[in-house]
């Protein structure tokens, strides 16, 4: 009867230690709009597929809350606080993620709402502190702004991050 416990027991410790390795990433999502102080269902989206993504595949994931700001400034202090957050949660990895959104008028007079027309993100180490990678990625698909456009743009950002990491 020890013996089965004991063998339990090790089997045990062995999975969960193999668990305690899984390296940890934190996000924030930045909106940048100009028209809107709330933050749109599209910034959430590219939430979404980061960490859907990122967990999928073994990753511990964790966010700060997405954020509207109104410039470089405001992105700075956004950054340092959730540089913060992932510091004292022990994270591997911050990216934080400015999602820019358009403000062109198309036919109409209509505006384009809800539009991303830029993605650029940063990637620190945040055992360091130092900027591992900085990029970006423009939406080339001008007329079409649907979710599956958002979703495909965030597909790419997580192709491009998970090449870094």
């Amino acid at each position: 009867m020890f013996i089965k416990k004991g063998i339990f027991f090790i089997f045990l410790c062995f999975v969960v230690s193999s668990f305690s390795f899984a390296k940890q990433i934190s996000f924030q999502i930045i909106q940048h709009d100009i028209s809107n102080e709330k933050v749109h269902e599209n910034s959430y989206a590219v939430e979404d597929e980061l960490l859907t993504y990122f967990f999928e595949q073994g990753y511990i994931v964790t966010n700060s809350p997405a954020a509207v700001s109104s410039g470089d400034s405001q992105d700075k202090k956004l950054w340092s606080t959730g540089f913060s957050e992932a510091f004292d949660g022990s994270s591997d990895y911050f990216i934080q993620v400015v999602l820019s959104y358009s403000d062109i008028e198309v036919k109409d007079s209509l505006k384009l709402e809800n539009a991303i027309i830029k993605l650029d993100w940063t990637l620190t180490s945040v055992k360091s502190g130092k900027e591992i990678q900085k990029s970006f990625i423009k939406n080339n698909n001008k007329d079409s702004f649907k979710i599956e456009d958002i979703k495909s743009m965030a597909s790419l950002l997580v192709s491009e991050i998970n090449k870094v990491i």
